[in-house]
């Protein structure tokens, strides 16, 4: 079994205004990531955690890592790429040899993840994008290629935003074996291969106000390490974040956006524990006083936080949301499991400059487990 140090998220970000230009990062997730092994050239590995990329002569013989990103939406329309990096979690490695690894790009984006095969891989280009060493018995970290110029011919140029890449060994077929693990978007999303994007670009008109969204605080209060997205920046972890300067950041915003709105997406609960002190009741306590500071600059406070999966996880955490809570609390898919009534308000509905703005909750059905505690007494239904 792996272990590892999985880097929990805190994300606040928000959409830029009507006509305005924009610069802007942002990590894209994988839209299909797999892995292909030379020794099982028909075999496909498309549902599996990790990807290899593996340099030997033994029975798996070599082994790459495709990745496949999806920008539609994620950049404005003609946005101009300044940077784009790939960035993969390496978790293990399994060597007590260097390897270097080679990013190179592909034009083919047809490949699917379930039908990938080493056999049915595109073909690529013979020049690698980048490369990097990988140190032998170095695990847990953020790997890095540069891959900006291919970025740009694809995007700017060609028009095309689904970007195509495969990792391999620098010099494939050696021996001694040299393999490398990374983890794919079937582990975690946090540590998925991510392609980080620095752009320039005008976003459509939003109605002219802003979105400041959280998700996933998991009861953050005391700084923390995170893998920051920025420009620049050191591969690896960082110490961040905490509620001072969270509440100071978010302020301040607030202060120049006075319209905009506030929202948390879920998972509030479980990580640290000030924040979980009585089930989830230090979060809570935060977030009211946050509530309250964000009515003294004279509007609205907090406007809706979703009931997350990690927030079922006992009867005290529910009721802290449902009870403690002087922020809007919704959910449209819990459900009282007596009556068959839902537990929380399904959405709130807010005004903005004179257009009404709806907010859905919905719990993630498919990751949530309730507490022993919980059980009988609500039910976190599917929404189909």
């Amino acid at each position: 079994m792996k272990t590892k140090l999985l880097p929990l998220l805190c994300l606040m970000f928000f959409i830029a205004s009507a006509g305005q230009v924009s610069a802007g990062v942002v990590d894209i997730g994988p839209a299909a990531d797999s892995q292909m092994v030379e020794g099982y050239p028909d075999s496909n590995y498309g549902g599996d955690n990790a990807m290899y990329v593996a340099s030997t002569t033994g029975a798996y013989k070599n082994e790459r890592a495709w990745v496949k990103f999806d920008l539609t939406g994620r950049i404005p329309a003609g946005a101009i790429i300044n940077s784009a990096r790939l960035r993969m979690w390496c978790w293990k490695s399994d060597s007590d040899d260097n390897m270097t690894a080679n990013v190179h790009g592909s034009t083919d984006d047809t490949w699917t993840e379930t039908g990938i095969t080493w056999n049915s891989q595109p073909p690529y280009g013979t020049t690698a994008l980048d490369s990097r060493a990988m140190t032998a018995n170095t695990e847990d970290y953020w790997v890095e290629w540069d891959v900006t110029g291919f970025v740009q011919t694809e995007v700017n140029d060609n028009g095309d935003m689904i970007i195509s890449f495969v990792v391999k060994a620098a010099v494939e077929g050696q021996d001694p074996y040299r393999i490398y693990a990374f983890d794919g978007k079937e582990y975690s999303s946090s540590v998925a291969p991510r392609l980080r994007i620095d752009y320039t670009g005008e976003w459509p008109a939003t109605n002219g106000f802003k979105i400041f969204h959280m998700n996933d605080m998991h009861s953050r209060l005391l700084p923390h390490e995170f893998d920051v997205p920025d420009t620049g920046d050191t591969v690896g972890m960082e110490w961040v974040g905490g509620a001072s300067y969270f509440t100071t950041k978010l302020l301040e915003l607030k202060s120049a956006n006075p319209d905009s709105l506030i929202m948390d997406a879920g998972d509030i609960s479980e990580g640290n524990p000030l924040g979980d002190l009585r089930g989830n009741g230090g979060m809570i306590d935060f977030y009211n006083e946050l509530d309250r500071k964000l009515k003294l600059l004279g509007g609205r406070g907090i406007d809706a936080v979703v009931v997350g999966n990690h927030d079922v996880n006992s009867a005290q955490m529910l009721s802290n949301m449902e009870n403690n809570a002087d922020f809007p609390a919704i959910s449209m898919n819990i459900y009282d499991a007596v009556t068959g009534n839902p537990y929380f308000p399904e959405y709130v509905t807010i005004t903005v400059n004179g257009t009404k703005v709806g907010i859905l909750g919905y719990t993630t059905d498919s990751s949530s487990f309730l507490g022993d505690d919980l059980v009988g007494v609500v039910e976190v239904k599917k929404c189909v």
